[in-house]
């Protein structure tokens, strides 16, 4: 299913959100801050001057698996917490 670029963005969001609120999992699995702060908007458009359908669509394959990653990893919290943010 193709995302459109604000729901990529939203699901950053609401990994990140999910990420902070959960401080067991942060200290247990540091890689998981690690890759995301690399899926941070800023960071990964940073040397683009202009983002297109192609680019977003990379983004958008990469936030989503990292999403899978944590779903078929066990941090089963984690993406309880993504989807209620989501809903």
């Amino acid at each position: 299913m193709a995302f459109e670029p604000k729901d990529s963005l939203a699901l950053y969001d609401a990994m990140t959100k999910a990420l902070k609120e959960n401080k067991v999992a942060l200290e247990e699995a540091p890689e998981l801050a690690s890759a995301l702060r690399k899926l941070q908007p800023e960071s990964f458009f940073q040397h683009d001057r202009i983002i297109d359908k192609l680019r977003a669509r990379e983004y958008e394959h990469t936030i989503k698996e990292c999403f899978h990653d944590w779903a078929t990893t066990g941090h089963d919290s984690l993406v309880e917490q993504v989807r209620f943010l989501l809903c």
